[in-house]
């Protein structure tokens, strides 16, 4: 079907909602922008649904909320997990909760209980109650960190992971099979409660995320010493407020002070191109806040609280840890400790994505641990979790560059919450030895080496970009560099092809398929290609190793300004 017969399918729909109908009767004149919206069907990929909230076979709306609940539900009774139940949430993004409770009565609708959080969730807390309740499945309605405009919807498995990406396969499969809304099972919401296939949830699985993630705690007695350790947190308009600061203040902490410009939820995310931890101006009013208060630390969470990021005073300002510092702190801390207190496990798991650091691998080897390399993505971690822990395994630490960690193995995804408080943890700890957060990253630089990264992307919008993309990755398959940056290229790895090739030689890499291009450079330093798997963008990676932080970091500006030479755009 083209753009048009897809446009017409939808506006006769009789079950379609209203406030569709009339955007769509808006743009009946417009054939570019009918195009734009229905050129095809929306992807349900290994992140779910993503994109821009409106009408259209390409955007976030109920309509298509509900063919992947329809679909997501099917999978569930071919796989007999139906009867265990689904349990939903959602961030602070516009529509979000209205996506939430329309996915549910479609759950419902298929004869599939629900468990549905009455206020909005952090995703790890999300992740935390699918084991928690022992449901078959859970989803999330939010964007993250993307701009206002978008929405989401992200599916996650028995054990907590987000859904492989087999199930994903067979959840869009269905979709493509469901040719209007009348396909769609449904449910009103008063005869969902009725029948008893909807519950409201909230206040007792939170209180158990609280007592589980306080278990986590390595220095009690730190934390008690310095409970007046003054902290600034923003949760950017989203669903960390509440959480973070009670998990805070259940563990003692009671000089937390919020940004309250940006405490209330608020879907526009005022002030802020958008609610990125990543980015600098996000955390802007909180490093001000900090200032105002001689913060030892300033956190920012995004709109769903699964990334986390860090600001600590140096030399009178507010420095900004990368995601990949911040872990390598935690990381530290956290295996000092676990050794101090005879607590370190001979064979424990520790994991990062292929795009993270490698300083995190010279740290663990100093206590005597591997770390374990996945693909980007949180579910390749989560697995690596669940396949362990089936062999006795306890998971360590895990981490991506992109402001995601998990210290204890409680959610199966990314998780700032139960991080933000092993973070002020941490703080406590050296401001007991006389130290500051900065002095113990200059600590770790110093004993295993100055390893700097970052990440550049570039966007491509439109009908043509994912083309574009893909003629990119293919010129970086066919035309491999000699030298980035003046150090030589000794091996390439290609993720899709699953190979490594050094000298002339291929090795096989043990890993899925993905569409990434990986190149290693000599001396530890590296650089890497990866399309967005939520996004029309590329992802430019590189990391540098120097002698000093100096070093390092004009060797990063060489390989990032070299990128012609190994990137056509």
């Amino acid at each position: 079907m083209n753009y048009m017969g897809r446009y017409y399918a939808w506006l006769h729909d009789p079950l379609l909602d209203e406030d569709l109908r009339r955007e769509l009767l808006a743009i009946r004149q417009d054939d570019q922008e009918i195009k734009n919206r229905f050129y095809d069907d929306i992807d349900f990929g290994t992140a779910g649904l993503r994109g821009e909230i409106g009408a259209g076979s390409m955007l976030m709306n109920t309509y298509n909320i509900k063919l992947a609940s329809e679909a997501l539900s099917r999978v569930l009774l071919e796989n007999r997990q139906a009867i265990q139940g689904v349990v939903i949430a959602c961030d602070s993004r516009h529509r979000s909760q209205d996506f939430a409770r329309e996915a549910a009565l479609v759950f419902c609708g298929n004869g599939i209980p629900v468990y549905l959080f009455s206020e909005i969730t952090p995703v790890p807390i999300l992740s935390y109650a699918i084991r928690h309740l022992n449901c078959a499945a859970g989803i999330t309605v939010t964007a993250s960190h993307n701009p206002p405009q978008y929405n989401g919807y992200k599916a996650y498995a028995a054990y907590g992971g987000q859904l492989p990406p087999a199930d994903c396969a067979a959840v869009l499969s269905y979709m493509r099979r469901l040719s209007s809304l009348a396909d769609v099972a449904y449910m009103t919401e008063e005869a969902a409660l009725r029948t008893g296939r909807l519950h409201y949830v909230g206040k007792d699985i939170l209180a158990s995320y609280y007592k589980e993630a306080l278990q986590g705690i390595l220095s009690p007695e730190a934390i008690q010493q310095n409970a007046d350790l003054p902290i600034a947190y923003t949760p950017l308009f989203g669903a960390g407020n509440h959480p973070v600061r009670e998990l805070l203040k259940q563990a003692g902490f009671h000089n937390v002070k919020v940004v309250k410009e940006q405490e209330r939820p608020n879907g526009d995310f005022p002030g802020l191109k958008a609610p990125n931890p990543e980015e600098d101006d996000a955390l802007r009013l909180v490093i001000r806040d900090a200032k105002k208060q001689g913060a030892a630390l300033a956190l920012a969470t995004d709109p769903d609280s699964d990334r986390l990021a860090i600001a600590i005073p140096q030399n009178g300002e507010y420095h900004k840890l990368t995601g990949n510092q911040a872990a390598c702190l935690l990381l530290y801390y956290r295996l000092s400790r676990m050794k101090e207190l005879g607590l370190l496990p001979k064979n424990g798991l520790i994991l990062r994505s292929i795009v993270s650091t490698s300083l995190a691998d010279r740290i663990a080897a100093g206590f005597g641990l591997a770390v374990t390399e996945v693909l980007t993505g949180f579910r390749y971690v989560s697995q690596q979790i669940d396949l362990h822990a089936e062999k006795g395994i306890p998971l360590v630490f895990a981490f991506e560059e992109s402001y995601g960690y998990l210290c204890v193995d409680l959610s199966r995804d990314k998780d700032a919450v139960s991080s933000a408080l092993y973070l002020c943890e941490a703080a406590c700890y050296y401001r007991s030895q006389g130290k500051s957060l900065m002095d113990v990253m200059t600590e770790i630089y110093e004993t295993y080496g100055y390893q700097e990264e970052r990440a550049d992307t570039l966007p491509f919008p439109g009908p043509d970009g994912l083309h574009e993309m893909a003629a990119i990755m293919a010129q970086a398959r066919e035309e491999l560099p000699e030298a980035i940056a003046g150090k030589r290229v000794l091996a390439v790895r290609d993720y899709q092809a699953g190979v490594r090739a050094t000298g002339g030689v291929q090795e096989p890499l043990a890993y899925p398929k993905s569409n990434v291009v990986f190149y290693e450079l000599e001396g530890g330093s590296w650089a890497c290609l990866r399309p967005s798997g939520t996004e029309p963008k590329l992802k430019v990676y590189a990391s540098a190793a120097g002698a000093t932080q100096e070093e390092a970091h004009a060797l990063l500006d060489a390989i990032l300004l070299d990128r012609k030479d190994w990137i056509s755009k």
